[in-house]
């Protein structure tokens, strides 16, 4: 018999007594460990704008595609396809659009080389820009496919024919670490009449505040932990709808084309612009607590936009790439045809009268109305290649010849837009001699088609309903003239303006 003192003792001590001898109760499991805060890094470029190798900025090199992807491997933990140490991958590449236009390298082969290179550097989604249409449909579809990155853009609605080409996702869903992070994509407002003719066709594009209000809630269905919004145009147009709508509790808005460097925090969201041309990128950490319900594990925003170092480290592959598309580019716009005794810079009126006197000469009209934004580059000291001029005209614009009043010219350059071969003295148009144009009197004039249909707010079509289409784009005219100034150093490009 067992005595009633031993089991008494026995249940004391925390045991079980069986049969004369004490058992030990088996210890509970450990509590879970609470899971720990995951820490994302979404970095953000905008309007590349096929800037792939660094470029002169006040006499400094700055950015190139190959030396900001060296610097988000070494200095922020980023992981291309491959790579080592990405287990688990804690980085979101993403850019705002406008990625394809602008020198040589790039704009002579449709945008490829941007294509190509943003899908070496593991681009996790991109808006669309309004100048990413620039080389028209079928080129933006192979971009597209040889970048292998999804395209968004939540307020572009296709809906009519010609608009098949247009037909994008309003977000995505990129998972990283077990968190999933929305990012919704915004095209420009107004990219239909500040883009080429044609290219939005059997398009809408949705105001953005309507949009986001029924894009934030569709993405938080799909479960995102945060959401992040990609513009194309500066963050600033919907700083206001942030600020009003806190229940969309967004973690960042990053977007270019703003007229000066801009970083904010309205309630808990992060906006800011990126700067351009791979020069800078924005880099924000977000901290989600996994404990936390979907859609409410973001914690903490904190960002800032950073400098490319010119100390940076090019990622030796995609530095080969570039590398293989400046021997092409070399081999086809090396070219000699022009030589100049100094260079004329961007936005110089030297550089706006080389341009109007070839594109007038050319075309042998009596005016040339061009737009400030067409030229992107100016022509260097010494020798202009082919390369030079697709540099600094790189879009496709085609020539067209319109007849236009001395009245209706004084309104086309009030335009803060213009440039011209003109001048506007008051109400006054007078030519490069000084002469005074009649308002009455009738003028051939060189312009672009994007002017024409309204680009930049000209009102050339309803001024001249019957055009003249050269069927030239803008770059042949220019070209054809440089040849046949056999500018030298004996006689250099300024003694032709």
């Amino acid at each position: 018999m067992i005595h009633r003192s031993y089991v008494l003792a026995a249940l004391a001590a925390g045991g079980v007594f069986v049969a004369g001898c004490k058992k030990e109760t088996p210890a509970a499991p450990p509590a879970e460990e609470a899971p720990q805060p995951v820490t994302l890094k979404v970095l953000v470029t905008a309007d590349e704008n096929g800037y792939l190798l660094p470029h002169a900025v006040e006499g400094e090199p700055r950015g190139g595609a190959a030396k900001l992807l060296g610097q988000w491997i070494e200095k922020e933990g980023h992981c291309i396809i491959g790579g080592a140490n990405c287990s688990p991958e804690r980085t979101i590449a993403l850019s705002t659009g406008d990625h394809f236009g602008g020198p040589a390298l790039s704009s002579r082969f449709g945008g490829e080389p941007v294509a190509e290179a943003m899908g070496y550097m593991n681009y996790a989604a991109t808006g669309l820009g309004n100048h990413d249409l620039n080389f028209g449909h079928e080129q933006l579809t192979r971009n597209i496919s040889k970048a292998s990155v999804p395209v968004i853009a939540a307020n572009l609605e296709a809906k009519g024919s010609g608009s098949e080409g247009l037909r994008f996702p309003d977000h995505v869903l990129v998972e990283r670490d077990g968190m999933k992070v929305g990012v919704i994509g915004l095209l420009f407002a107004k990219a239909p009449e500040r883009s080429m003719p044609g290219r939005y066709q059997g398009a809408a594009v949705h105001p953005y505040q309507e949009t986001l209000a029924r894009a934030v809630p569709a993405v938080r269905a799909e479960g995102a932990d945060a959401v992040v919004v990609l513009m194309d145009d500066c963050p600033s147009a919907i700083e206001d709808a942030v600020s009003a709508n806190p229940d969309w509790n967004l973690a960042v808005v990053a977007g270019g084309d703003c007229d000066a460097p801009y970083e904010k925090t309205v309630g808990n969201t992060l906006l800011a612009s990126p700067g351009k041309r791979f020069e800078k990128y924005l880099a924000a950490t977000l901290t989600l607590d996994p404990a936390k319900p979907a859609g409410e594990r973001l914690t903490k925003v904190e960002g800032a936009v950073v400098e490319v170092s010119a100390d940076a480290t090019p990622e030796p592959g995609l530095a080969q790439k570039i590398a293989a598309w400046e021997k092409r580019t070399e081999d086809e716009l090396s070219r000699q045809i022009g030589y100049s005794q100094s260079a004329l810079e961007l936005g110089s009126p030297e550089l706006a009268r080389w341009l109007t006197t070839a594109l007038r000469e050319s075309t042998e009209a009596d005016a040339v109305l061009v737009n400030r934004g067409g030229l992107r580059e100016g022509l260097p000291a010494g020798k202009i290649t082919v390369g030079d001029v697709y540099s600094a005209i790189p879009f496709e614009n085609s020539v067209m010849i319109v007849e236009l009043t001395g009245a209706q010219l004084a309104e086309a350059l009030a335009n803060d837009q213009a440039v011209s071969d003109l001048t506007l003295q008051g109400q006054r148009v007078v030519d490069a001699k000084g002469k005074p144009l009649n308002p009455t009197g009738r003028y051939k004039v060189a312009t672009i088609e994007f002017l024409y249909f309204g680009g930049d707010d000209f009102k050339l079509e309803s001024a001249d309903g019957t055009p003249t289409h050269t069927g030239m784009l803008w770059q042949a005219p220019v070209l054809d003239w440089m040849r046949s100034a056999n500018t030298s150093e004996q006689t250099p490009l300024q003694t032709k303006l």
